[in-house]
Order: structure tokens, then sequence, then C-alpha cells
């Protein structure tokens, strides 16, 4: 699936959606809580294959920008009951497998995947330090075969914003979010 723009509620500009979601490290993730200087949610599973071609690369590249205030928090809203991959106990096999630098959640409702109006994994929603809404779309050029990535747009849209603040300079319109659809009841 390929996730074009346009048919999306959360537009640039509009407030991060809060959530409170239970992590694979036992912790529970509010947005209220979190502080930075930029929120990255991604929604992802553990068995789709555009994430597993591109979740190293998410990881270096979320690493590479934590120390200059990048909260970032992984989410998964995929249903378990049809898709056993993505229960919460292989989400923290595969959060440890993966050894990520980033809370793993899990939002077994639903709603926050509705409320950002998510539809496929990997997809990214960058938010300022405002809590507004600046980047949404894909990760990398070829999220499935990442012995093929060219560009990581997402490195590109974390490097323009702690550079140069904001995306002005930018041109983030044909980095779209491409991936295995969310899993819906």
């Amino acid at each position: 699936m390929k996730r074009t723009s346009g048919s999306e509620v959360l537009r640039l500009g509009s407030d991060m959606p809060s959530f409170c979601l239970p992590s694979t490290s036992g912790e529970v993730v509010n947005s209220s809580k979190l502080n930075g200087e930029a929120y990255l949610i991604i929604f992802m599973c553990n068995h789709c294959p555009y994430v597993t071609g591109s979740i190293r690369l998410i990881n270096q590249t979320v690493a590479k920008y934590l120390n200059k205030g990048l909260v970032t928090v992984g989410i998964n809203s995929n249903d378990p009951v049809k898709y056993p991959q993505d229960s919460f106990d292989n989400m923290i096999s595969f959060a440890k497998e993966m050894e990520l630098c980033f809370p793993y959640c899990f939002d077994e409702s639903q709603e926050i995947a509705r409320a950002f109006d998510a539809a496929c994994t990997p997809e990214a929603y960058l938010f300022d330090r405002n809590r507004k809404l600046i980047y949404h779309g894909g990760v990398v050029d070829n999220p499935l075969n990442p012995q093929d990535v060219k560009r990581n747009w997402l490195d590109e849209v974390l490097n323009e914003y702690f550079t140069q603040g904001s995306l002005s300079n930018l041109d983030t319109s044909n980095f779209f979010a491409e991936g295995c659809s969310i899993k819906w009841r």
C-alpha cells in the first residue's frame, strides 16, 4: 500500500493527538508527559516486511537525533487476533531483537491509529516542539529492500528540522508512506 497525501484527517499544523499506551519496556507512555524539541510517532508492527526491511535504519536514524531532543514513540495498532505475530508478547521480543532505542507501544483499541488517521506501517508523523504536525509520510525511499535505499527521508526531515528549525526548505511532497495496511478489527 502506498499512502498518498490528501486523504488524511490530521493535516500539517494539527496538534499531536494525546495517547497513553503500554510499552514493551513495561512502562506506560503518556504523550502529555513527553518532553522534547521534536516528537516522532511511527506506526509500525512486527510482521510487515516494509517495517522489518527498514527498522534498523529507522533505529539508527532516531539514535542520531536523541541528543538533540528528539522523542520517538513506535506504535503498533494491528489486530493481534488476526495477526498473532503482532501480539504484545511478540512486540516485546521484536523490540529486544531490534534493540529499539525508543518506546514501542501497543494501541490495542486502535483508537490512537484512528486519531492519527494512520493507514500503513511504517508511517511517520513529526511534530515540532509545540506539538504541531510538520511532517507526515514515509521513512525511506525503499522500505522493503534496505540494500536499495537511496534516500533516508526520515534523516533528511530530522536534519532539516534540527539545523533550520523548520522544514520550509525541504520538499517532502513525494515522501509517501509505503507499507502494509494497518490490520483493523
